[in-house]
């Protein structure tokens, strides 16, 4: 149970940072984003930090917001 508590916390932690990356991503007139792949980027030395950084959602948050 403690560890389910951890985790959602750091789930929750990780969206509001990424809500908060792309709410100020959004003051800018423009953006452009590289095409990445994540599965090639999780291959490499620093693929839990990688992982953890949760790229694929604040791209997915941005593009919501900019519609």
């Amino acid at each position: 149970m403690k560890v389910a508590k951890v985790c959602e916390r750091m789930a929750n932690l990780r969206t509001n940072l990424s809500h908060h990356v792309t709410h100020t991503l959004m003051q800018y007139p423009a953006l452009c984003l590289e095409n990445l792949s994540i599965p090639g980027l999780a291959k490499t030395k620093l693929a839990k930090s990688r992982l953890d950084a949760a790229f694929g959602q604040v791209i997915e948050h941005w593009k919501h917001k900019s519609l």
